[in-house]
């Protein structure tokens, strides 16, 4: 489908780093809920 590899590969990096960040959001705003419930 892609006719440039390289586009594509960059597509999917770019996916797993978003992903990854997000991931990484997510993870920070669970753990400062637990904090604030514990208070």
């Amino acid at each position: 489908m892609f006719l440039f590899p390289e586009i594509e590969h960059a597509l999917v990096r770019a996916c797993e780093l978003f992903c990854s960040v997000f991931n990484i959001i997510t993870m920070n705003g669970l753990e400062m809920s637990v904090l604030l419930t514990q208070i």
